[in-house]
């Protein structure tokens, strides 16, 4: 994985959080992940350096450091990039066997 992607424990998330109420390994857009992330590096007991520095976007905070990150995460195949037809933009899915539960378990292990 590429230096600098933060990972759960820095943010204080997992992505068993932010696709709650989804079915394991379920496909998140990228408006529920930018917001998921904004919120939790929001929480008084999240470290400083986890915070990503976001700004007011069209339909909501954006990080262009967190959608570099995603970025990262797809390139080294941790997230696969599924096309939205007509879309600028990609639906994000956890690969492999780990379940989206487990996701950040691993990326934890791996990162830093």
């Amino acid at each position: 994985m590429a230096a600098g992607v933060r990972s759960h424990e820095a943010t204080g998330c997992s992505c068993s959080s932010l696709s709650r109420g989804r079915p394991t390994g379920s496909i998140l857009d990228p408006v529920r992940i930018q917001e998921g992330l904004f919120l939790f590096s929001r929480r008084p007991d999240s470290p400083p350096e986890s915070e990503y520095a976001f700004e007011p976007g069209i339909y909501g905070p954006i990080s262009d450091e967190l959608d570099s990150d995603l970025g990262r995460l797809a390139d080294d195949g941790w997230i696969e990039l599924v096309p939205v037809r007509g879309a600028h933009w990609s639906l994000h899915k956890p690969t492999g066997p780990l379940p989206a539960a487990d996701v950040g378990r691993a990326l934890a292990a791996f990162v830093y």
